[in-house]
């Protein structure tokens, strides 16, 4: 495990990954008071025999998709000075390249002069980025890429699950959404899921809004257990191209 997630992991446990989809379902009201609840391709799973465990296998490198993005003209005039953050941005929005810097270096200030192709300006920064290495990618290639491989890995984990996660997956897909109403009606297991506080339940033509997740879980197992007394779990919905907000 990287970063902080390595301080909760105890030598005396036992720990198991699982990957599932999920749908998010999102009560929408006026208050916002409502916590969103989430459904599963598979229930949290028993705790394995050490043979069915696997040993850790290497991530291979990351490469990038290969189709680049358009080449622009990006003019500075007679020069401004900007942070390498804005550089990125304005990158992203004139031709697609998206930037990922080191963010200790997203702030600092550089003086940047004249026209310059989109490609030329990336490299310089590639060049001026020493501390890490830089990412430039085609940012709607990348997610093209990345949505293939959500779509893939999604429609294998849903294909044991429940016929109410199906449905309301292929709604989620669909863009489509329904009420409170509707979900007690056509889902009434996923509905009875649904904890509300006394007085709090919303009234059967509440919207309720459908995503779709990938979440990896990590489960404990105390000695002796079968089940898991903690952990965690990590969600990713599937990438989309950002809107260009001029921001």
């Amino acid at each position: 495990m990287s970063g902080g997630f390595g301080v909760l992991l105890k030598e005396d446990v036992k720990y198991q990954t699982q990957l599932i989809g999920t749908v998010q379902l999102t009560l929408n009201s006026p208050a916002n008071n409502f916590v969103p609840m989430s459904i599963a391709s598979h229930p949290v799973m028993k705790q394995l025999d050490e043979k069915a465990s696997l040993s850790p296998i290497p991530v291979p490198p990351f490469v990038s998709a290969p189709r680049q993005p358009k080449s622009v003209t990006i003019d500075y005039k007679e020069g401004k000075l900007v942070t390498l953050q804005d550089i990125g941005i304005r990158l992203f929005e004139e031709a697609g390249i998206w930037i990922i810097p080191d963010r200790r270096l997203r702030d600092e200030q550089v003086f940047v002069k004249g026209r310059w192709d989109s490609y030329a300006l990336a490299e310089a920064l590639k060049k001026y980025h020493e501390v890490e290495p830089m990412f430039v990618g085609d940012y709607a290639a990348e997610v093209d890429k990345h949505s293939e491989a959500f779509e893939d890995i999604f429609d294998r984990l849903g294909q044991d699950s429940s016929e109410e996660f199906k449905k309301l997956a292929d709604m989620a897909e669909a863009g489509q959404t329904l009420t409170w109403g509707q979900l007690q009606q056509d889902f009434p297991g996923t509905a009875k899921m649904w904890d509300f506080m006394e007085g709090q339940k919303p009234s059967p033509d509440t919207v309720i809004t459908l995503d779709r997740h990938l979440t990896m879980r990590l489960s404990g197992y105390e000695k002796g257990a079968d089940y898991p007394n903690g952990g965690f779990s990590m969600s990713y919905p599937k990438p989309r191209p950002a809107p260009k907000t001029g921001n």
